[in-house]
């Protein structure tokens, strides 16, 4: 049984994203004049990849206007406005391997459907975790069948039939909110505006002692603010909400955020739970 793989998944441009998409457009790959960097597919078996999800039915043409658009509502970036990709790059789609359940790692779930009935319940899944939106494509691919050394056992094992789903990392993001730091007239310090010493502001918002040089208001007093505390550099120093306590979210596109442990964890527990109940066996590689 396996986990989600999310490793090595991450795009970092949206010509790159589209490659990938490129590259397991079903059409495109049975193609028998073109080489593919994958040397484990099989042609032969191509014909036999399917897709599932909300995109099984759009052209290759239309997944990339769905994912264009999606980025696009979300401001990311066009390629030539990146510049040299980084490690910091933000990811504009998280590609997740899910591969096959043992039970179902065979020609003959492939034949009678049981495949396909649970690679449509695993993209039930993505798309109530994920949000429909953001799922650009789903391929399930039985062409690459090839033996690999496991790094546990280091025997010799049958790569599984799999999924790639491909995902624009939209998700609720908290709102860690930031208070300012003010100075009481004595000089220590406090989170309460009301308690803070009174300076003079200017007209460039800084504070001073000079009531000549202080700001004025409509009726010619001179404007006045709360001393704020200052760190060496001289910025003004404020105290961050921790995250743990932040209840505020915005929706925003966000690889780090989407790729957190606890997405991870949601997705291999609700995947395995689905295939408990529908199916009868489980998925993960232990009882979540």
């Amino acid at each position: 049984m396996a986990n989600a793989n999310w490793h090595n998944g991450r795009a970092k441009s949206r010509s790159q994203a589209k490659a990938w998409l490129r590259h397991n457009d079903k059409e495109r790959r049975a193609d028998p004049q073109i080489r593919h960097a994958n040397r484990e597919i099989d042609k032969s078996r191509t014909h036999r990849n399917f897709e599932v999800g909300p995109t099984k039915h759009l052209t290759l043409a239309q997944k990339n206007d769905r994912f264009d658009a999606r980025l696009d509502k979300f401001g990311y970036p066009i390629d030539a406005d990146l510049g040299t990709k980084k490690s910091n790059t933000p990811t504009c789609m998280q590609g997740i391997i899910l591969n096959a359940p043992d039970e179902l790692n065979n020609v003959e779930a492939l034949d009678d459907g049981r495949l396909k009935k649970w690679a449509d319940a695993a993209a039930e899944v993505v798309c109530d975790l994920f949000g429909e939106d953001n799922v650009i494509a789903m391929y399930v691919d039985v062409d690459e069948q090839h033996l690999y050394t496991d790094a546990k056992t280091g025997e010799k094992r049958l790569s599984r039939f799999h999924i790639h789903a491909f995902v624009v990392p939209v998700c609720e993001v908290k709102q860690v909110e930031k208070q300012f730091v003010y100075l009481r007239p004595d000089g220590s310090e406090t989170l309460e505006e009301s308690e803070a010493e009174r300076v003079y502001i200017t007209v460039n918002n800084s504070e001073t002692d000079d009531e000549t040089k202080a700001a004025r208001n409509d009726d010619g007093t001179p404007k006045m603010g709360p001393k704020h505390a200052r760190l060496k550099n001289g910025r003004r120093k404020v105290k961050k909400q921790k995250r743990s306590e932040a209840t505020k979210t915005k929706l925003k596109l966000s690889g780090s955020e989407f790729a957190l442990s606890e997405n991870k964890d949601k997705l291999n527990r609700a995947i395995h739970e689905r295939t408990k109940r529908d199916f009868g066996f489980g998925w993960n590689t232990h009882e979540p």
